[in-house]
């Protein structure tokens, strides 16, 4: 089983450092490969009938880790959209877990991390190739899936990783804000900036561990979300 996990985290991983090169077509099929392994492991644990774990471990196996994306910009784009852009690597620290019990409570979390790595592949392929509004809904479409993934989520990032799972939460709505934003969808973009501003005036250890330009970023487009206009935060 360990060596299942360690695949899907490989596949993860590779995805993330093509992301990194500007090799979306690469990174998206490593993604793709990590949750199709994630699905098949799915099935296979469903057809063991496998149960929660009686006793939860007071440490998380799976180690997070952010790698942020350059910031890259088309040369006839005048628009100043702040995108979120820490992809998320995986590692495993404990080959001996028993990942067979865990899955059913970790499960959920995993397919988030991928899936927002995923949604931010597209959002940046999409972004560079000018991307028509048809190619931009498939890619909000892909980021309410990491917005679900996180909501089901009742163990991976909720009890071992808060922060990073509230960072991913912001990050989803900062982007599927400007995306919104994009495509004149000003209603839903000024929902998704609505809701960000909500948690971000809590002040949690979440938004505290923003870096200061991310947080001045999703100020600056939250700021203009009720504005018919492409112009947000650098």
């Amino acid at each position: 089983m360990s060596n299942t996990i360690d695949n899907i985290l490989q596949h993860n991983n590779e995805g993330v450092k093509s992301l990194c090169r500007g090799r979306f077509i690469a990174a998206k099929s490593s993604f793709r490969a990590a949750l199709v392994g994630l699905n098949k492991l799915e099935i296979k644990l469903g057809e063991q009938d496998q149960e929660n774990p009686s006793s939860k471990p007071k440490t998380c196996p799976l180690v997070i880790e952010t790698r942020t994306l350059p910031n890259l910009r088309r040369k006839d784009d005048d628009s100043q959209y702040f995108i979120c852009r820490d992809a998320l690597l995986l590692s495993n620290h404990d080959p001996d877990a028993d990942y067979g019990s865990l899955y059913p409570i970790i499960g959920a979390g995993l397919i988030g991390i991928v899936v927002f790595n995923l949604s931010l592949t597209s959002h940046y392929h999409e972004y560079l190739n000018s991307g028509g509004a048809t190619n931009l809904k498939n890619v909000v479409r892909t980021y309410s899936k990491v917005w679900d993934a996180l909501n089901n989520d009742s163990f991976l990032l909720k009890e071992y990783h808060p922060i990073q799972k509230e960072k991913m939460m912001l990050a989803t709505l900062n982007n599927m804000g400007i995306i919104f934003h994009k495509l004149e969808n000003y209603s839903k973009a000024k929902r998704c900036f609505s809701t960000l501003k909500l948690i971000c005036s809590q002040k949690t250890a979440g938004v505290q561990s923003l870096q200061r330009d991310v947080r001045y970023g999703m100020a600056m487009n939250a700021l203009f979300a009720d504005q018919p206009s492409p112009a947000c935060a650098a």
